[in-house]
């Protein structure tokens, strides 16, 4: 059943009233935001974007972030977030498709080269410095503006073409997708959970599992930037801290605590932890239980896309797991297996394209052209480009990608978009993307340059790393950059990146 966001959030003030809903740190400390108060806040940042109906943020991390979000969505506007230190050609690429009314920006964060590049388009911009408001003011009572229609989520993507376009995630089924997780995992029925949103907000992992998720669950979430290797060094002094008792890891958060861990440079946990979960891409099982082992924690793993979110969720503990298992389908949503043979990888008969089919599917790809439906095969079923088995106990077991995508360290890359941007750049012939395994990362990827015999090899790859620093986002560069004189092809035409792995 599918949820109207707006009534909802409107009933959260009412239901939860002065119980905190979002914490923060400022000058004077450890701060916080009631369910009240928030819908306060909402309902005046609402104000500030007036009737702009398309929201372009590239703010950071931040209470804003999450505040304009919720204003913009809980007010029938779609919302943008762009990472701050995006590229002037990326949000040129964006805005071409996306088209905002406005952007919201951090002047300290965002260089004048962006700006520029809004100001060619006209776009409004909305300069946004510091979060302060006297919360103690915050006693203004909301009454009930009625049922509104919901905004929607749009992701920026370049997709498997290389081509920049928008997700679109209509908020009702987002919103109702948090819901579904909390039925889950029983979360409603738990007093005083706290999470500990340091996922990136360009993502969803910063507005849906790590926001939506604690509103839905009538919990509290703390903001923080994005994790790093700071992040690392005082993850459990953090946890201790803060008193957070929901845990939402992701493998290279997992590499990292295991690798100070064995160094003896980390503390632990100091207080209970109701439930940990793990997401965004899959971990390897004796990795996994090595983790449980060390920490005392129990990992429940979970599997999905932007497009659909949740699919698959580790619930029935009694199970054996095998390597790759994401956990059972979640209900609402179904799961089947195609045959697919188009792979230079080498995998079980079994192995098929996981097609899922779900009522919290996206709206679309919004391009050019305009929003474009979902595709579904003839009986409603999304294709994930996963290659994966449903196994007899219900398992979903993840084996691979049928197409070029990665997840480096939680964070999606489109290898075709990679390969798309730096053909503009005309230093080589041509440019193959390639995916790696990353002890830190997970994933990650070489970039390949096909280069003439007689040109000077030092100077182009210079040149190519000096254009990738300048016009692709930091955590989208290539671990290497690999000139070779031929790629390999099959007879068909198709290029064998197994063999160039192999190279690598």
């Amino acid at each position: 059943m599918i949820k109207n966001f707006v009534e909802d959030f409107y009933q959260l003030s009412d239901q939860y009233g002065s119980k905190e809903a979002i914490l923060f740190d400022d000058e004077n400390g450890l701060s916080s935001i009631s369910y009240h108060q928030l819908l306060f806040l909402v309902d005046q940042f609402n104000t500030e974007l007036g009737d702009s109906r398309k929201v372009l943020s590239l703010l950071p991390n931040s209470v804003s972030k999450i505040l304009y979000f919720l204003a913009s969505v809980s007010n029938g506007k779609d919302f943008c977030p762009l990472a701050c230190f995006v590229t002037p050609l990326e949000v040129n690429n964006a805005i071409k498709i996306y088209k905002p009314d406005v952007c919201i920006v951090n002047e300290a964060l965002v260089g004048q080269d962006v700006i520029d590049v809004l100001n060619a388009q006209s776009i409004k911009i909305l300069k946004v410095k510091t979060f302060k408001v006297p919360l103690t003011q915050l006693t203004v009572e909301i009454g009930s503006k009625g049922i509104k229609k919901s905004g929607c989520l749009c992701l920026y993507t370049s997709g498997t073409t290389g081509a920049p376009k928008f997700l679109v995630i209509n908020l009702d089924k987002l919103w109702s997708s948090a819901l579904n997780f909390c039925e889950l995992y029983k979360l409603n029925s738990l007093d005083n959970l706290r999470f500990w949103n340091y996922l990136p907000m360009s993502y969803l992992g910063g507005l849906f599992n790590l926001c939506l998720i604690p509103l839905a669950a009538g919990a509290s979430f703390f903001i923080d930037e994005p994790f790093s290797g700071k992040t690392f060094l005082n993850f459990w002094n953090q946890v201790n801290r803060l008193r957070i008792n929901i845990l939402w890891f992701v493998p290279t958060i997992i590499k990292g605590l295991l690798k100070l861990y064995d160094q003896r440079e980390i503390q632990t946990i100091l207080h209970p932890v109701s439930f940990s979960f793990l997401g965004t891409a899959p971990i390897g099982l004796s990795e996994k239980k090595n983790f449980e082992q060390k920490f005392t924690l129990e990992l429940n793993e979970n599997y999905g896309l932007s497009e659909t979110t949740f699919i698959s969720a580790e619930v029935n503990k009694q199970l054996e797991r095998e390597d790759g298992s994401v956990g059972e389908k979640s209900h609402q949503v179904d799961i089947k297996s195609v045959p697919y043979e188009n792979s230079d990888e080498e995998y079980d008969e079994l192995v098929g394209q996981i097609f899922v089919k779900t009522p919290f599917l996206f709206e679309g790809y919004l391009t050019a052209e305009g929003l474009v439906s979902p595709q579904v095969d003839a009986d409603g079923y999304f294709n994930t480009c996963d290659l994966g088995i449903i196994k007899n106990d219900g398992q979903l077991v993840i084996k691979g990608r049928t197409k070029d995508i990665i997840k480096k360290g939680g964070q999606l890359i489109f290898l075709k978009e990679i390969e798309t941007l730096l053909a503009e750049s005309g230093f080589a012939n041509e440019y193959i993307a390639v995916s790696c395994k990353h002890s830190f990362y997970g994933e990650s990827y070489n970039l390949f340059l096909k280069l003439d015999l007689k040109t000077n090899r030092e100077i182009i790859l210079t040149s190519v790393q000096e254009w990738i620093q300048k016009n692709i986002s930091r955590n989208k560069w290539p671990e290497r950059i690999i000139p070779v004189d031929e790629i390999p092809l099959t007879s068909s035409g198709k290029i064998q990146k197994h063999i160039l792995r192999e190279l690598a």
